[in-house]
């Protein structure tokens, strides 16, 4: 099945649990339910079931003690009920957004995700047949999930890692092998080729605004 399908059939299967793009790569990247299958990332299951959305509910208040609580539940099951409403009406945009697309930023949810890398998750497993669709929703992610160990620890000025703890440097390490075995695949070129060219052009930009900087000041 293709990344689109598979992204589709998991919000249907799971309502109350994935509430965009970047909830669904979680679920399928960086755990080992899943199999990767003839180049394509699948359920180990036959059978797959749907998922019920649970609700809190309000509980009976015989003492009135509970009304706090009470307005909380109803509140958190609202907004459960709204985002499930989301998803149902934006379904197809979210399809076609980028599998790391989230919604609901404000929520911790994704600020300290996955600081401990699990070395046996899906994304660390992928075939060398890999379908170019599943190589670039997998490039997508491990580049996502960089960037967030690198917001979550923090980088220095030049973007050292150097006093991070030994077992952050060999996640960030193993996400970055996987890149650079990821991006080729999907680019037809490897990572470094891609920053020594970006650097070159950046360069080459910064040749002619300093040539036409001096230009200027000669011609005053």
């Amino acid at each position: 099945m293709n990344v689109k399908d598979t992204y589709r059939q998991i919000f249907n299967l799971y309502p109350g649990h994935m509430y965009c793009p970047l909830d669904v790569s979680k679920s399928l990247f960086d755990n080992s339910n899943y199999e990767w299958v003839d180049g394509e990332l699948v359920y180990p299951w036959e059978e797959q079931s749907y998922i019920e959305p649970h609700f809190t509910g309000e509980r009976e208040d015989k003492y009135g003690c509970l009304k706090s609580l009470n307005i909380g539940w109803r509140l958190c099951d609202d907004a459960k009920r709204l985002k499930i409403k989301f998803v149902q009406d934006n379904i197809e945009d979210m399809l076609n957004a980028p599998v790391c697309s989230s919604y609901f930023s404000s929520e911790i949810r994704h600020d300290y995700y996955s600081v401990n890398v699990n070395e046996y998750a899906s994304i660390f497993k992928f075939p060398q047949d890999i379908k170019p669709d599943w190589a670039e929703a997998s490039l997508a992610f491990v580049e996502w999930w960089l960037t967030n160990l690198r917001r979550v620890h923090g980088v220095g000025h030049r973007g050292q890692i150097d006093f991070w703890s030994d077992s952050n440097k060999a996640s960030y390490k193993l996400l970055e092998d996987t890149r650079d075995k990821l991006y080729p695949i999907v680019h037809g070129k490897t990572f470094k080729e891609s920053c020594d060219f970006a650097k070159a052009m950046i360069d080459e930009i910064m040749k002619e605004e300093n040539a036409s900087a001096n230009n200027t000041e000669r011609s005053s």
